[in-house]
């Protein structure tokens, strides 16, 4: 069985170098070498790279929308969330993180920036801007032939699901399971998929 209660969770720190965190994957998946790992989001990138730089290799992967924007850098949805987030983060390292969060709150939390919100977006903003973004990798070249792997997206972004059909030419399965964007884990039908799947 695939569920909570089976699992073991690990506290990844984005915030970290990503050497660190890759290590941390890596120590962790020793101690449980035939483990199902289950990766959202960044989660899945830094799966990735471990798996690119030989790092780490899980036995069984489940990818929960990957944030692997290298497999999908000509996807146009994808492209555009580059280039704005790259020119966001110039904001920010020239110290104007209101203007980063003009750019990155609209775009990432469908709300638009304002003068009454920013005292309590200003922390959020702050913690963003540090965070490692999710390309830049080389994965597309340097990742190589995949475990057996489920990718499970939202079916909310175009994004995505050019990520998921870059996996499904590395031999992914992929699945949309549609209602909580880019939360699918959140469910009712997300463990019954992921039994399903260790199953076959």
């Amino acid at each position: 069985m695939l569920d909570a209660d089976s699992g073991t969770f690990l506290d990844i720190d984005p915030l970290r170098p990503v050497e660190e965190q890759t290590a941390l994957f890596a120590e962790a998946l020793s101690r449980t070498p035939d483990a199902t790992v289950v990766a959202h989001s960044w989660g899945g990138t830094l799966v990735g790279i471990a798996m690119a730089h030989d790092v780490a290799r899980p036995t069984a992967l489940v990818l929960v929308e990957p944030a692997m924007f290298d497999l999908a850098r000509t996807n146009e949805s994808v492209s555009h969330h580059i280039d704005v987030m790259t020119d966001a983060r110039t904001l920010a390292d020239a110290g104007d993180l209101r203007g980063f969060w003009n750019l990155v709150k609209p775009m990432m939390f469908g709300a638009q920036a304002t003068d009454d919100d920013w005292k309590e977006d200003e922390p959020h903003a702050a913690r963003f801007a540090q965070l490692t973004l999710p390309w830049g990798f080389d994965l597309d070249e340097a990742l190589p032939g995949l475990p057996p792997t489920l990718v499970i997206t939202g079916a909310w972004w175009d994004g995505y699901e050019a990520i998921a059909q870059s996996l499904v030419g590395r031999g992914a399965q992929h699945i949309q399971l549609q209602g909580a964007g880019h939360r699918p884990q959140d469910l009712p039908g997300f463990s019954r998929v992921l039994n399903d799947w260790k199953a076959r």
